[in-house]
């Protein structure tokens, strides 16, 4: 009987899942037509991936096989959110390293920003996670006190797609954000409850930070740890904030650009819908060949770093690049691994290891749990 609830239960999320990635698909082609028109390769594709669902839309390949190329490698958004992502990253292990308070437990501190302040479960705790043993008033004064520190960053610890982060600024002996809130503990536990940081905002690079100042512009990097313990890097894309965001993310107006294996910018940038588009804060692609210069460094820093995750096989980085041009760990995606933006900056989201991961969720698929999460 509990095994019967549990089909059920999950066919429904399957159902659910697959609704809202047929919304978003809708969504591209209604902006940008000719991206749902049928495509070379589309049968073979097809009765590929119909394995996992009989009833598959040929949206995903008609769309991403503009960026992509005509691959039967392309992943279908459901199935990676259905299928893939639970057997690779399982869920009931996401509910523990979802909480940012946690990550400085994982990685080492001098590949993250200097948190001041940090609320767990309503206790306080310093960047090292000792106890603090002042109020936090006084550790927010603290910092009004110190000259070096001249903008902050606030954000809740169990919520994603920059939801929540408040940037606040200097102003004479307090930090006040956008709403000239004040920042105070009664502020903090109000706006956020029990969990929360209060983090050093991150002086970017030269070169991430002339696309848009105004935003921690990260690098999307994600990575796959195949059948036999190896980690590989599958690729790259920056992530730009909208004009007057401090927040890079795509949900919140933020456009992205996917970067070639030797760190070179590709020719367009392109936002949530995938509509593509040359020029961009006064920069034009079509014109101007633009590199991450040390991107070696960023790909060898993503695989080092997912080798400290020993319960997720699929990650997601977001990495800063500091002005000194050290990688800066944001924040790690352990679920919701948004497929979407690989695959339009990237290419094929697994490529030529595709084989090994549908046999791995074949294998593993009666071991997916009821807790599902789906994310564009």
């Amino acid at each position: 009987m509990k095994d019967f609830v549990k089909r059920l239960l999950l066919r429904h999320r399957r159902r659910r899942n697959t609704a809202a990635h047929m919304r978003y698909y809708r969504q591209v082609v209604e902006q940008s037509p000719l991206l749902g028109a049928p495509a070379e390769g589309e049968k073979e594709w097809t009765e590929r991936w119909r394995a996992f669902d009989r009833h598959l839309s040929p949206l995903s390949y008609r769309i991403y096989s503009r960026f992509c190329g005509c691959s039967p490698d392309i992943v279908p958004l459901e199935i990676c959110t259905n299928f893939i992502e639970p057997v690779l990253s399982p869920s009931v292990y996401s509910q523990t390293y979802d909480d940012k308070n946690l990550l400085g437990r994982i990685l080492p501190p001098e590949v993250q920003a200097v948190t001041y302040l940090r609320c767990i479960r309503g206790h306080l705790y310093d960047n090292d996670y000792n106890p603090v043993v002042k109020s936090g008033d006084r550790i927010l004064g603290g910092l009004c006190f110190n000259q070096k520190v001249d903008t902050l960053i606030v954000k809740p610890t169990k919520l994603n797609s920059g939801i929540g982060v408040e940037l606040f600024r200097r102003n004479e002996l307090v930090f006040e954000n956008d709403n000239k809130d004040l920042l105070s503990m009664q502020w903090l536990l109000g706006k956020y409850g029990p969990d929360f940081q209060v983090q050093q905002y991150i002086s970017q690079h030269p070169t991430t930070a002339r696309f848009n100042p105004d935003s921690v512009n990260t690098i999307r990097s994600a990575t796959y740890r195949d059948c036999r313990g190896k980690i590989h890097y599958l690729g790259g894309v920056l992530r730009i904030g909208a004009p007057g965001q401090h927040v890079d993310n795509s949900h919140f107006g933020g456009i992205c650009v996917g970067i070639e294996p030797d760190g070179t910018l590709r020719d367009h940038f392109f936002n949530i819908h995938l509509r593509k588009f040359s020029e961009y804060n006064g920069i034009d692609l079509a014109k101007e060949k633009i590199a991450i210069e040390n991107y070696e460094q960023i790909k060898q820093f993503s695989t080092d770093m997912a080798a400290r995750f020993l319960h997720h096989d699929l990650l997601a980085f977001d990495i800063a690049i500091g002005c000194d041009g050290r990688p800066i760990c944001v924040e790690v995606n352990t679920h919701g691994f948004s497929a979407w933006i690989m695959q339009a900056g990237v290419g094929p989201l697994f490529g030529d290891m595709t084989d090994e991961v549908l046999a791995r969720v074949e294998r593993q698929k009666t071991e997916i749990g009821l807790m599902m999460v789906q994310t564009i």
